[in-house]
């Protein structure tokens, strides 16, 4: 099988020759002189639509629809509709309307940090290198992905191209080596 563009189909890089980089990278943005900047970005990164919100209008749509529905065939009975025809049509929007506010009772806004809540959990962390470089796998790989992280790497000048996204707004770095 030919690779595409003349990439192999398959790239093996070392991880730590990768992982060191980006953990000083990610260091870097945790230093005095980046340490606003990379706090307003997480915070904007929180500016998106709490899908709690979403969850809660969509409960409300459902409630509102229910309620409706069984004002409609109270409306139904008392113009002489068969009670038993509608019965099972009435407990079903009750059913829903129960659902629903069952839901709307289970939900739970995400957590929204503030600058003074980021810079507390920094200061607690302290030297973000040696946190980074003491962390295991499983807690680098939750990071990483809360980031955002993506890596493209070029087999021919052994570069990776290293990007997060933790908002619409790209930041980017390169990391040379990799086997």
């Amino acid at each position: 099988m030919k690779a595409t563009l003349g990439h192999p189909p398959t790239v093996y890089v070392r991880e730590d020759h990768l992982s060191d980089g980006v953990n000083e990278w990610i260091a870097g943005l945790f230093s005095p002189e980046n340490l606003d900047e990379t706090v307003a970005i997480l915070v904007g990164a929180q500016d998106e639509e709490d899908p709690a919100d979403a969850a809660e209008r969509t409960f409300r749509q459902r409630i509102a629809a229910a309620d409706a529905t069984m004002t409609r065939l109270q409306r139904a009975l008392e113009a002489g509709w068969d009670p038993e025809a509608l019965t099972s049509q009435y407990n079903a929007a009750v059913a829903e309307k129960k659902a629903a506010l069952a839901g709307l009772e289970a939900l739970e806004p995400a957590e929204r940090l503030g600058s003074a809540d980021i810079l507390a959990m920094v200061k607690e962390l302290g030297a973000m290198k040696a946190v980074l470089d003491q962390a295991d796998r499983g807690d680098l790989a939750d990071l990483y992905g809360a980031l955002g992280l993506e890596v493209s790497y070029n087999h021919e000048t052994r570069v990776a191209d290293v990007s997060i996204s933790p908002t619409p707004r790209v930041v980017s770095m390169r990391v040379r080596g990799g086997t």
